[in-house]
């Protein structure tokens, strides 16, 4: 990109690549607490608003040559931050795989010789 493309620019537009990614940082909590009170379309809305926030800018900074190193690191911050609270979402939201396996493996066969309590092996 040459220097008059580069003066050219709004000087809001510097930064809106890491508005964004902040934007989404603050997301997380609100997506917490949205999955803590069990409200389920609040918590999707959000949660893809986030994830096309995060391709927005991203295609921001690399278009107009925006990127920056601390870009970068909140922008990875951004994304483990919504990738554990999707997580936990799923876990509140979609519990029965996980209860189907915490039961699977409470009585494994090698559950009676491990120690573990209210498992009994299976009559014959």
């Amino acid at each position: 990109m040459n220097d008059k493309a580069a003066c050219a620019r709004p000087p809001w537009l510097r930064h809106l690549p890491n508005a964004i990614t902040v934007a989404r940082l603050l997301a997380v909590p609100v997506l917490a607490w949205l999955a803590w009170r069990r409200a389920a379309p609040a918590f999707g809305a959000l949660l893809v608003a986030a994830l096309v926030s995060d391709i927005l800018d991203g295609w921001i900074a690399r278009r107009f040559g925006l990127g920056t190193r601390l870009g970068a690191l909140l922008d990875s911050i951004a994304d483990t931050a919504l990738f554990f609270v999707a997580a936990y979402g799923m876990l509140v939201f979609h519990p029965g795989p996980v209860e189907r396996y915490r039961r699977s493996s409470r009585c494994s066969p090698a559950a009676p010789r491990s120690g573990r309590r209210g498992c009994r092996r299976p009559r014959r």
